[in-house]
């Protein structure tokens, strides 16, 4: 279903991109020949290319969908971290934060914390890959913080739709921020 509409607008994007340069080089073949009339026959080409950049959103959002899609319920996704970098928030709040609910270094290192957090990311930001980070560091014990963040799983696992609509504006912000500098330029 995705996968035909990905194919459907890759071809129309190429059959409209053809479609353009085929009308750029005949208006302009035509104004050098006949008249400068047929220089007008450029917006043509111009009309067709907004079009293909439109298709092409559509097509790039089709993608990010299936994607989404595919990685959801799946043990883990490979993707490339960086800890020095996705820690940066939490040892940011830490230092700030002198909170006996902190998991420390040795015993991090010891549960191999590391692997679990690839086990479980399927964030698409910086930002998300560190706010996970800091909840598996800095785990809750209060029961109705734990109610509260428990409604939220569940309402994100009941409700495809809108979770996929976050997902979609998640993944097109994608990770754009080289060694996490949002969480620099916000500290």
């Amino acid at each position: 279903d995705i996968e035909k509409s990905i194919s459907r607008y890759d071809f129309l994007t190429k059959f409209l991109k053809g479609l353009a340069f085929i009308i750029a080089i005949l208006s302009a073949v035509l104004t050098i020949q006949v008249s400068l009339l047929f220089l007008l026959g450029f917006l043509v080409p111009l009309v067709l290319i907004v079009t293909i950049l439109i298709i092409s959103a559509k097509c790039k959002k089709l993608r990010y969908l299936l994607q989404i899609r595919s990685d959801w319920g799946k043990n883990s996704i490979a993707k490339p971290r960086d800890f020095k970098t996705i820690r940066s928030l939490f040892d940011k709040i830490s230092l700030l934060n002198n909170s006996d609910n902190t998991i420390d270094e040795q015993t991090w290192k010891d549960l191999n914390m590391d692997e679990l957090y690839t086990r479980i990311d399927r964030t698409y930001t910086d930002p998300g890959e560190s706010v996970l980070y800091s909840i598996l560091r800095e785990p809750l014990f209060n029961r109705v913080e734990l109610a509260e963040r428990a409604h939220v799983i569940r309402f994100f696992q009941s409700n495809r739709e809108v979770r996929e609509k976050i997902q979609l504006t998640l993944i097109s912000l994608g990770h754009q921020f080289i060694n996490n500098d949002i969480v620099n330029l916000i500290w």
